[in-house]
């Protein structure tokens, strides 16, 4: 835990291993999640057009955003050589010492889309179809992810 001089102990190659600096060197952390997510369904009858036609759809709209905040230090660990009274220094803090930091939010955007048509053909023949279309979209700052079916292709914004 501790070598003969007070500094942090450690051994070679398991540099990481001192619980002592763990407990009381490596601060904290907290980090905040925020989502926001909507979704809204239509239906319209269009038999005003043509009797049996509608439409119906959904569409939603996503978004993630995240931030943290944070102290954290790792001291110098050493590994003492009883042989020769001579220390090893070790690996230093990989954290820092203090800082904060946010993700860019991810915007996502869904949308559904159903022409529907139900009828009848004389008194024995009914007949029915739908026309289906869909779409999504991700996007970041910088980039747009479109989602379309059999395809899927990353635009940069210049």
């Amino acid at each position: 835990m501790m070598n003969p001089n007070g500094s942090f102990a450690g051994a070679i190659g398991v540099w990481r291993q001192n619980p002592l600096v763990t407990i009381a060197n490596t601060g904290f952390r907290s980090d905040f999640s925020n989502d926001l997510q909507t979704a809204f369904t239509f239906n319209y009858n269009l038999r005003k057009l043509i009797k049996g036609l509608s439409v119906d759809g959904r569409y939603s709209f996503d978004v993630d955003w995240s931030n943290w905040r944070g102290m954290q230090e790792r001291p110098y660990l050493y590994s003492f050589n009883t042989g020769d009274s001579s220390y090893l220094q070790g690996l230093n803090g990989v954290l820092p010492v203090q800082g904060s930091g946010k993700v860019s939010a991810v915007y996502g955007q869904y949308v559904e889309l159903a022409l529907r048509y139900k009828g009848v053909i004389g008194i024995h023949h009914n007949i029915s179809g739908v026309i289906l279309g869909n779409f999504n979209s991700e996007s970041t700052r910088g980039a747009v992810f479109l989602c379309a079916p059999y395809l899927s292709r990353t635009y940069r914004k210049g």
